[in-house]
């Protein structure tokens, strides 16, 4: 059987993020006081708020034996799944009963057909239509397919000028431009345009963030589109902002407050620069977050070090940090520990979230490690923190 072999950044780097925010968004900015809390060491002053309620393990079949699975969506009953890899192109579409586990449907329409794909890393499920979309762009192929659940196509789009995207509330798509050049060893963004599509992909807005980043060694933060309960949110600068699809415009949501840590990367030009820079400076890896907490991993500048915090955005205090050497086996290792059926394990909140609460992956290999059996599949949790 597979067993789940992922780094860190491949949970939380969905192209959908979800958190709790009101229909129509809120003047509030909360913050990360990470500049303020950076010297503190490793401590936990959260998990015993910690509260599972429910727990999901996917049915074992031929065809969702799973390494890195993304959850697209949860919704009346269901939960849909698909490989999360760039290395397994021709993963199935999976739907499950929630929280049974037990597979309902399942297909895949990977191959070089004209109602085919090649390319399946960003795939997403929207409830509301019943729809599969799967962005297949790749070495020049710029396809969205959409798919119902049975995997018969429904509109195929070809559209170049779309590097991530997500749903709207709206039924609609926004979406960053793939705006890159080459510049010495690196891709480097030589801007950043949000576009912002209805239904049948028809061009509605477009937005220019001040923002001009580089591919880092840990992933461009900003390159993250999340879709949040009502509101779609993006990366700039040191800043998530939410994007209001009525007046098509930004308006400022969670401050990062990284201060001298900070560093504006796409000044960098070579390796040795950019290993010069890491020495002082970080950058935050795909916050995951809901009204009250927010979950962020970096590098530790310096150390090898995988850092995970969890801030309180009422106050931006930090209420738990955990710390990892760089070179262990950290998503089998990292995140929250969890006392299931008797095991403890440890979890991180994956990209999708559907309320206040989280969606927690359990890697494969933590379970196996726990109890000396091989064929499993992870385990997603949801869970609560509670006061």
């Amino acid at each position: 059987m597979k067993r789940c072999h992922i780094i860190a950044g491949a949970v939380l780097a969905g192209a959908l993020w979800s958190c709790n925010g009101s229909k129509n968004g809120s003047d509030t900015i909360h913050t990360m006081e990470i500049e303020r809390y950076f010297d503190e060491p490793a401590f936990d002053n959260i998990t015993h708020k910690i509260k599972i309620k429910e727990k999901f393990t996917p049915e074992f079949t031929d065809s969702t034996m799973y390494n890195a699975p993304r959850l697209c969506a949860v919704a009346d009953g269901k939960a849909y799944m698909v490989e999360f890899s760039y290395m397994h192109p021709e993963s199935y579409l999976s739907t499950f009963s929630w929280p049974d586990g037990k597979l309902l449907e399942t297909f895949t329409r990977y191959g070089a057909g004209p109602e085919e794909y090649q390319y399946s890393y960003e795939t997403y499920f929207t409830p509301a239509d019943g729809l599969w979309t799967v962005h297949d762009s790749n070495i020049g192929r710029y396809n969205i397919m959409q798919y119902d659940n049975a995997g018969r196509l429904v509109r195929k789009t070809v559209n170049d000028t779309i590097y991530v995207m997500a749903p709207t509330p709206a039924g609609g798509w926004i979406a960053f431009n793939p705006s890159y050049s080459m510049e010495g060893e690196y891709h480097k963004i030589a801007e950043k345009i949000i576009r912002e599509y209805d239904s049948d992909w028809k061009l509605l807005a477009e937005t220019q963030l001040h923002d001009k980043r580089m591919m880092m060694r840990g992933g461009g933060f900003m390159d993250i589109i999340m879709n949040c309960m009502g509101n779609n949110y993006v990366n700039d600068r040191d800043t998530i902002w939410r994007y209001d699809c009525d007046a098509h415009r930004l308006s400022p949501a969670i401050a990062m407050h990284i201060g001298k840590y900070g560093y504006d990367w796409s000044t960098v030009n070579t390796r040795e620069e950019r290993d010069r820079v890491e020495e002082t400076h970080l950058t935050p890896l795909y916050p995951v977050f809901n009204s009250r907490y927010a979950f962020l991993s970096y590098y530790k500048p310096g150390e090898e070090i995988n850092r995970y915090d969890i801030y309180d955005l009422r106050d931006g205090s930090l209420v738990y940090r955990m710390e990892r050497p760089k070179n262990e086996d950290v998503m089998q290792r990292m995140g929250l520990p969890l006392e299931i059926d008797g095991m403890t394990v440890t979890g991180w909140p994956m990209a999708y979230q559907d309320s206040e609460d989280f969606y927690v992956m359990i890697p494969a290999e933590n379970i196996a490690e726990a109890t000396g059996d091989d064929e499993v599949n992870p385990i997603i949790l949801k869970i609560s923190i509670d006061d």
